[in-house]
Formats: C-alpha cells, sequence, structure tokens
C-alpha cells in the first residue's frame, strides 16, 4: 500500500510527500501478527509522519480517487480501503498530538 501511496503522490507532483513515504519502505518492518503472511509487499511499517504530511496523503488519496487515478498495482482493484486507511491514519495523528498537548 506504501509503494502505491509513493505512485500516487508523484502522479499529483506531492514529491516530498512521497519522498518521505519512500523512505520508510528502506526501514525494518514491523513485527508480524500471527497468521500474517504474503511477500514483502504485506509487510507493515511505522509512519513517522506530522499530522499535516497525514492530512495531506489522505487528501491526495481523495483526490486519486475522485479522478480516478490508479498504479499498475491499483489497476483492477481501485483504491479501495486507502481513503479510508489514511482517515485512521490523520485520526491516530490527531489523538497523538491532543495527549501530547494534554502532558
Amino acid at each position: 500500500m506504501i509503494e502505491q501511496c509513493v505512485q500516487l503522490l508523484h502522479q499529483q507532483h506531492l514529491i516530498p510527500l512521497a519522498q518521505t513515504l519512500k523512505r520508510t519502505l528502506g526501514k525494518i518492518p514491523l513485527k508480524r501478527p500471527a497468521g500474517h503472511k504474503g511477500s514483502g509487499e504485506t509487510f507493515m511499517y511505522k509512519l513517522e509522519l506530522s499530522l499535516s504530511q497525514c492530512e495531506q496523503l489522505h487528501g491526495a488519496l481523495c483526490h486519486a480517487v475522485n479522478e480516478d487515478l490508479r498504479t499498475s498495482s491499483t489497476q483492477q482493484r481501485g483504491l479501495g480501503g486507502f481513503v479510508a486507511a489514511s482517515a485512521e491514519l490523520v485520526a491516530a495523528s490527531v489523538a497523538k498530538s491532543s495527549t501530547l498537548e494534554a502532558q
């Protein structure tokens, strides 16, 4: 999913955010939960994005859905789940920001 986001960000000329996400793929993936199988494309990573970056990613994915943008990996199935996942990322970032401000 991260690689597809990088491609979609490039299509929208959001290069700095695309580069930030691309660097994430160079890090060690998180430990897989029990029963989680698949190739490297299914690895999970900790995203270290600011709230602003999370919002920018979500906006770009909403735009991609509205404009029917695709990547080579999403031609058949579309971007189902991308917008919902990025909305969850924004919500988690807001919650984290609120917790930090409260301390």
